[in-house]
């Protein structure tokens, strides 16, 4: 599976992604709505787990977003 290591540049623990995709295309990959695409991108946000902004997204804490991830399990609408 893919990661961030393999899409962005590193610096420090935090990695940058530079963003090619809108949300509807992101959501459309996880098979989940934007809203709930938007919602879950919100709350790692406010978490400091990652940064969406000027067509970026900064993973702040790799392994914190990882282990997180792997708690919620598959992403989608339930």
């Amino acid at each position: 599976m893919a990661n961030a290591r393999d899409h962005g540049t590193q610096s420090g623990d935090s990695i940058t992604i530079g963003l090619t995709f809108t949300q509807q295309d992101l959501a459309s990959m996880v098979g989940a709505t934007r809203e709930s695409t938007n919602k879950v991108l919100r709350n790692y946000q406010s978490r400091g787990l990652l940064r969406l902004d000027n067509h970026t997204c900064t993973v702040l804490k790799p392994e914190a977003l990882r282990r997180q991830m792997e708690l919620s399990g598959p992403v989608g609408d339930s």
